[in-house]
């Protein structure tokens, strides 16, 4: 069951990232409830509160699929707010809470030559189908700390290697 994966929750003032919510999906197409999740933002890190998590073509055939690691929460075409934002990430991102951004759903290694070329979608670390611990917004298991990596949520963590932009 979701809510026995998920990373606990952490007490904070109501309304805010500790209430968080969370649908997932076990397998087969079978959902699960929502969960509260609150991951601990640490300096490198952000939070970003879902504004608009969008549906596309693979999220439909990939909702039929065998699960491939495990329940995850879907949805990888996300755009929210910064809600809580480390200090080394605000300065290596130029970002701030409040900002809105939308986020990519690769998480490239940052050190290879397909991300110096800006490709990072060819980034061994983002392959899946061939890596199990690559991470990738909408197709990661919950059980990977800590635990929101997909848009149906309400919020979306951010490690320092996500890949964002500003929207005006």
């Amino acid at each position: 069951r979701l809510d026995q994966l998920c990373a606990p929750a952490v007490d904070e003032e109501p309304g805010g990232p500790a209430d968080a919510a969370a649908g997932g999906r076990v397998g087969g197409g079978a959902e699960a409830g929502a969960k509260k999740v609150q991951p601990l933002v640490e300096r490198e890190a952000a939070l970003m509160k879902v504004e608009v998590a969008g549906v596309c073509g693979t999220d439909v055939s990939q909702y039929k699929l065998p699960l491939r690691g495990g329940p995850l929460i879907m949805g990888h075409e996300n755009v929210g707010y910064l809600a809580k934002v480390g200090r080394l990430f605000a300065r290596h991102k130029g970002v701030k809470e409040g900002d809105l951004v939308f986020l990519e759903h690769y998480l490239p290694c940052g050190n290879c030559e397909w991300d110096h070329m800006g490709e990072y979608r060819h980034c061994a670390a983002t392959e899946w189908f061939y890596d199990p611990k690559a991470i990738r917004y909408g197709y990661t298991a919950i059980d990977t700390v800590p635990s929101l990596w997909g848009g149906f949520s309400h919020y979306v963590y951010l490690p320092l290697n996500a890949v964002l932009h500003r929207v005006p």
